[in-house]
């Protein structure tokens, strides 16, 4: 009894979706879509979870010398105000010398300035090489360009961020705060008329060294005071400046004393071919220790001259420059 039933049930909603294709399409149609409903939900579950598991067995790493994701600031205290000012950073994908990722870690770069000037990137987007394509590690360029003038003690702050975008994401920045404090190193020329040569006197009365190339536990970028700086061995000492000055200077007016220790020891010149054919230094980059001065002499074309500086005119022979 119950089976006939069901039978004419069953027989009685079968001739009535023949009879009604409306309905009949409906029904499939909201079949298919609570299907697909279901289908795009387990879809993501699974991701999920294959996801997790390749994070907890591929070993990522994303990391800077300055970028941290509590976004790190530094204080630039030497910046002169005119000049451009350019921030390395370096990228790793390692936990220690002996352990890096595998994979290769794509992201992109980002910088926004407040204040008086512009920032510029060397690249907006790179790839960390993995241990197995590469050496885990990246760098780029942070250039600040000023574009308005500038008193002592007045600043731009620059934020940088780096977000890696595959195969995982994560976000790591810093804080840059340039403050101009050009009198902390000026200089001063001695001369006097019939004189055969003429003194570039330097002094840098900043009180901290900062480091070019990382060593032990010091980072690109540290600062450290005078007694810690003089406690690093020679060859540590020697990379640390305490400030970078550069001299431009016309050779048909000065010629530089090749014997002088910053030429000796510079950071770089750059030299000119005069009508005479001989090649001479038109620009000297070398470093000045904190709280300490030093001299660059240079020999007169016009002996009768008298460069001394500051003057009455406060224009100088030679355009000086440091950071």
């Amino acid at each position: 009894m119950i089976s006939r039933v069901i039978k004419n049930s069953t027989s009685k909603f079968y001739i009535y979706m023949k009879n009604h294709k409306k309905v009949r399409y409906f029904s499939i149609a909201i079949g298919c879509v609570i299907s697909l409903f279901f289908l795009i939900n387990l879809g993501r579950y699974v991701k999920k979870i294959v996801d997790n598991h390749l994070f907890k067995t591929q070993v990522f790493y994303f990391n800077s010398d300055k970028l941290t994701e509590d976004i790190k600031a530094f204080e630039i205290s030497y910046w002169n105000g005119t000049s451009p000012y350019d921030v390395n950073i370096q990228m790793d994908s390692l936990d220690n010398d002996l352990k890096g990722t595998d994979i290769d870690i794509e992201y992109t770069i980002t910088c926004t300035v407040e204040g008086g000037a512009i920032c510029s990137l060397s690249k907006t987007g790179s790839t960390i090489y993995g241990s197995q394509n590469g050496n885990n590690k990246d760098s780029f360029v942070v250039t600040i360009t000023p574009t308005a003038q500038f008193k002592e003690g007045q600043s731009v702050e620059v934020t940088v961020k780096a977000s890696a975008t595959q195969p995982y994401k994560k976000t790591i920045g810093a804080k840059f705060k340039l403050i101009v404090n050009y009198y902390q190193i000026g200089y001063q020329i001695l001369d006097q008329p019939n004189q055969s040569y003429m003194t570039v006197l330097i002094t840098n009365a900043a009180k901290n060294y900062t480091v070019t190339q990382a060593f032990g536990s010091y980072n690109v970028g540290d600062q450290l005071d005078v007694f810690a700086y003089e406690a690093l061995d020679p060859a540590d000492q020697a990379k640390c400046i305490g400030a970078k000055v550069t001299l431009e200077f016309d050779p048909n007016i000065l010629r530089l004393d090749m014997t002088n220790t910053n030429y000796l020891k510079n950071l770089g010149t750059h030299t000119t071919t005069l009508s005479d054919n001989y090649v001479y230094v038109d620009k000297l980059i070398f470093g000045v220790g904190a709280e300490s001065s030093t001299i660059v002499n240079f020999y007169k074309m016009d002996v009768s001259q008298n460069y001394t500086f500051p003057n009455n005119s406060n224009s100088s022979i030679v355009t000086f420059t440091a950071e």
